[in-house]
C-alpha cells in the first residue's frame, strides 16, 4: 500500500495568518489602480493636466492653445508618473519646438520677421507674454508701459512733460513684434503722428522744413523736461539749424526772449517764413498800431517792417538793418543828402525829424511847419517885430533841409534864391547897389528883426558898416542925413540914375529944394541962363545920352554937372554944405573957374 507523503513547513519561515493576508490585500488595490489607468498609447488625450497645474488656466485671458490641450505644445513631456515629468526630447520643458518657431506653428512668422523686428522676438515670446493665462490683455506678463519698463529706461518716458500717447500704450505707435518701418512704427512719420494731430496743420502753403526731418528731428517721441515734449528749450533748438549768430547780436527783439514760436507756427502756415499772421498785422500784436497808422504812412511800410528792421538782431539799434541814415539811403537818393552843405540834423539821424512811421504832418515831420526847426533854432530869432513873410511859408521855402551845394543850406545862392519872390528888375537896373552883389543878407536878415524892412539895424547905422561914417558926420550935415533918411534920395537896391539916385542928380535935389530954381542960384542964373546941369534925356524917359562939355562937372571926372558939383549931400565942414573950402558962396566958383 503506496504511502501518503506527508510535506510539512519549515518552522523558520512560517508566518502567521495575519501577515499573509495583509500582504494579498496590498497586491489586491495595486492590481486594481493598475486596472484603473488608460494605456499608455491614450494618455495624452484622457489626461487633464489642469487636475495638477489648474493655476495655469485661471486668470482672465486664456491662451487659446490650452483648448487644444497641453500636449499642443508639450509634446516632449513623458508619462504623467513619475513626477517630475520626465522630458523625451532635448528642449527646456518638453516643448515641440524652441521659441518662437513653436508660436509660429499658430502665429504668422510674417508678423515677426519684418525688416524692423523688435529685440525681445529674439528672447522668446514668454518674455513678454504668458504662455498659459493673465490678466492683461494679449497675455502680456504685464501692463503697458510697465511691461516695456522691464527692458527700456523707464526715466526717458516719465520726464516733465509727457506725450499723451503713452498712456494709451506703447502699442499705439509701436508694432510689438515687426514692421518695415524704423523704430518698430505703425506707420512712416509723419503719417504715423497725423493719426492724432490735425494733418492740416502741417500742410499748408509754407511748411517748416524741419517737417520732411521728421516730427522727431524736434521733438521727443516720449517724454521731455521741455515743454511741447521739445528735445530742447527755448530757441536752443532752432539754433541746431539756425545761425545762432543772427539771433544773438547787439540789439535783439524782445520777441526772441519769448520764443521762436511767439511770431512763428513751428509746422506749417499759409504766410511765408511761417509767421503766425501777414506784417505788419503779426508786429501790431505788441505794437501799437496807432503809431502805424496816422494821416501820413512811411511808404516803406507797405514793404513790410522787414524793409527796415531786422526781425532778430542787429548790431544797430532799434533792430535796424543798417546804421543811421544808411539805411535810408536804400530808398531815398544819397547825393541829395551829401552835397557841400549839410544839415546838421543829418548827423542826428533822420529820425531827428522825421518819424519813421506815420504821423499826422506832412512828410513824416515830428511836428507841424517851423515848430520842428524850433526844436533846435532859437525861436525868438524868428519872431520879432519885422518878421519875413516867406517864414509863413515854412523854412523849406528858402532852405532844403538836407543838404546844398549853397550856404545855409539855401536852395539857390543869393540874390537869385530872393528873386523867386522879389521883382528881380528892382535889383538890376543900370547901376546896382554894391552891397546886392554881396548878398541880401548884407543888410537884411533873413528871418525877423526888430527893424523895418528886416535890416540888420536901423538907417544909416546899417549904411555905416561899408559906408565911411565920418563923411556923414562933419560940421555941417544934410537934414535928411542926420535923420536917418538915406533911402528919400537913393534906392538901396539899383537904380538906373547916378549914385543910385532915386532921380537924376539935381532933379532929386528939387524935389525938397525947389525954391533954388525960382531965385538967383548956379542952376537958375544970376542975371542970365543958369549953369547946364548934366541930366540924361532918359530921366524923363527917354534914351541915355552921352554928356557934352558943359554938362560935365570939370572938377570930378566922368560925372555929370549936378547940385552934388558943389555941395556934399552927406555933410561938409563949410558952409551951406559945400563940396569944397569956401567962406562965402562965391568962394566955391573959383574951384572951377579960374579967374
Amino acid at each position: 500500500m503506496a504511502t501518503a507523503h506527508h510535506f510539512e513547513m519549515n518552522p523558520a519561515r512560517r508566518r502567521p495568518f495575519s501577515a499573509v493576508l495583509r500582504r494579498m490585500a496590498a497586491l489586491a488595490v495595486l492590481a486594481a489602480f493598475l486596472l484603473l489607468l488608460p494605456p499608455p498609447a491614450a494618455e495624452a488625450e484622457e489626461v487633464d493636466c489642469l487636475m495638477c497645474h489648474s493655476r495655469l488656466a485661471k486668470q482672465k485671458v486664456v491662451h487659446a492653445a490650452l483648448d487644444m490641450g497641453c500636449r499642443t505644445c508639450h509634446t516632449g513631456l513623458g508619462a504623467m508618473i513619475p513626477v517630475p515629468h520626465k522630458i523625451t526630447n532635448n528642449i527646456k520643458r518638453g516643448l515641440s519646438a524652441e521659441q518662437p518657431e513653436l508660436c509660429y506653428q499658430c502665429h504668422d512668422k510674417a508678423s515677426f520677421t519684418n525688416k524692423t523686428v523688435h529685440a525681445a522676438v529674439s528672447m522668446g515670446c514668454t518674455g513678454c507674454h504668458n504662455p498659459h493665462s493673465s490678466d492683461n490683455a494679449k497675455l502680456l506678463n504685464e501692463e503697458q508701459p510697465a511691461l516695456c519698463f522691464t527692458c527700456h529706461d523707464k526715466s526717458k518716458f516719465t520726464q516733465k512733460t509727457v506725450h499723451a500717447a503713452i498712456s494709451m500704450g506703447c502699442t499705439a505707435c509701436h508694432a510689438p513684434h515687426a514692421t518695415p518701418t524704423p523704430k518698430l512704427l505703425k506707420a512712416e512719420p509723419p503719417e504715423l503722428c497725423y493719426q492724432c494731430h490735425d494733418k492740416s496743420k502741417f500742410t499748408q502753403k509754407t511748411v517748416h522744413a524741419a517737417i520732411g526731418m521728421g516730427c522727431t528731428a524736434c521733438h521727443d517721441p516720449h517724454s521731455t523736461s521741455s515743454e511741447k515734449l521739445l528735445k530742447n528749450g527755448g530757441a536752443e533748438l532752432c539754433y541746431q539749424c539756425h545761425d545762432k549768430s543772427k539771433f544773438t547780436q547787439k540789439t535783439v527783439h524782445g520777441a526772441i526772449g519769448m520764443g521762436c514760436t511767439s511770431c512763428h507756427n513751428p509746422h506749417s502756415t499759409a504766410t511765408p517764413k511761417l509767421l503766425k499772421a501777414e506784417a505788419p498785422e503779426l508786429c501790431y500784436q505788441c505794437h501799437d498800431k496807432a503809431q502805424f497808422t496816422h494821416k501820413t504812412v512811411h511808404a516803406a511800410l507797405g514793404k513790410g517792417c522787414t524793409a527796415c528792421h531786422s526781425p532778430h538782431s542787429t548790431k544797430a539799434d532799434k533792430l535796424l538793418k543798417a546804421d543811421g541814415a544808411d539805411l535810408c539811403y536804400t530808398c531815398h537818393d544819397k547825393a541829395k543828402f551829401t552835397e557841400k552843405v549839410v544839415h546838421a540834423a543829418i548827423g542826428m539821424g533822420c529820425t531827428a525829424c522825421h518819424s519813421p512811421h506815420s504821423t499826422d504832418t506832412g512828410k513824416l515831420l515830428k511836428a507841424e511847419g517851423t515848430e520842428l526847426c524850433y526844436q533846435c533854432h532859437d525861436k525868438t530869432k524868428f519872431t520879432e517885430k519885422v518878421v519875413h513873410a516867406a517864414l509863413g511859408m515854412g523854412c523849406t521855402a528858402c532852405h532844403t533841409p538836407h543838404s546844398s551845394k549853397n550856404e545855409r543850406l539855401l536852395l539857390s545862392a543869393q540874390p537869385d534864391l530872393c528873386y523867386t519872390c522879389h521883382d528881380k528888375a528892382k535889383f538890376t537896373k543900370q547901376v546896382v547897389h554894391a552891397a546886392v552883389g554881396m548878398g541880401c543878407t548884407g543888410c537884411h536878415t533873413p528871418h525877423s528883426t526888430k527893424n523895418e524892412r528886416l535890416l540888420l539895424s536901423a538907417v544909416p547905422d546899417l549904411c555905416y558898416t561899408c559906408h565911411d561914417k565920418a563923411e556923414f558926420t562933419k560940421k555941417n550935415v544934410h537934414p535928411p542925413v542926420a535923420d536917418g533918411m538915406c533911402l528919400s534920395c537913393h534906392t538901396p537896391h539899383s537904380s538906373d540914375f547916378y549914385a543910385i539916385l532915386l532921380k537924376a542928380p539935381s532933379l532929386v535935389c528939387l524935389d525938397c529944394h525947389d525954391d533954388v530954381a525960382k531965385k538967383p542960384h548956379a542952376i537958375s542964373g544970376f542975371g542970365t541962363g543958369g549953369h547946364p546941369l548934366g541930366i540924361p534925356k532918359h530921366a524923363d524917359g527917354g534914351k541915355p545920352h552921352k554928356l557934352s562939355k558943359k554938362e560935365r562937372d570939370p572938377a570930378r571926372e566922368g560925372k555929370p554937372f549936378s547940385c552934388a558939383s558943389c555941395h556934399n549931400p552927406h555933410s561938409s565942414d563949410s558952409m551951406k554944405l559945400f563940396r569944397y573950402p569956401a567962406n562965402a558962396p562965391k568962394d566955391i566958383c573959383k574951384n572951377c573957374h579960374k579967374y
